[in-house]
């Protein structure tokens, strides 16, 4: 076999493990924290369809309003790592101190980073008790 046909094997193998592993799960991941009904928030923010979410706004939708399971829109776009997102929901009225059932403590938080992170002097955190904040963190610490 040439070199041309071998590499189309192995990418054609690759594709095929790599699509694998995924069809078992099928589930969409933010099933465990949203409802049907906040599918369309959700596929929003992950398309980063800022027009949308304006759209919604202006229709009634509260950028601070909860999932289901008592996730923010705004922890969502962090748990996600869409930060363009984040940004754009705390520019638009995002609370980042809501507190939800996934909040942790101040005091768990502040040892493991210096308080003067972005989202923290530009809009107007008081303390760290959100949810939102501590998976910015969380996953800030592990990357």
């Amino acid at each position: 076999m040439n070199d041309k046909v071998m590499k189309y094997i192995i990418v054609l193998l690759s594709s095929l493990i790599l699509t694998s592993c995924s069809m078992f799960n099928s589930e969409a991941p933010y099933k465990r924290f949203f409802s049907e009904k906040e599918y369309p928030i959700i596929q929003a923010i992950h398309d980063c369809n800022k027009d949308k979410i304006l759209d919604m706004m202006h229709k009634g939708w509260n950028v601070n309003s909860m999932g289901k399971h008592g996730m923010s829109y705004l922890l969502y776009a962090v748990w996600e790592h869409n930060y363009d997102m984040t940004k754009f929901l705390l520019e638009n009225g995002a609370d980042p101190n809501i507190v939800s059932s996934l909040t942790s403590t101040p005091d768990v938080i502040e040892p493991r980073l210096p308080l003067e992170i972005s989202c923290y002097d530009d809009y107007g955190m008081n303390y760290l008790n959100s949810a939102a904040l501590f998976f910015a963190i969380y996953f800030y610490i592990l990357t």
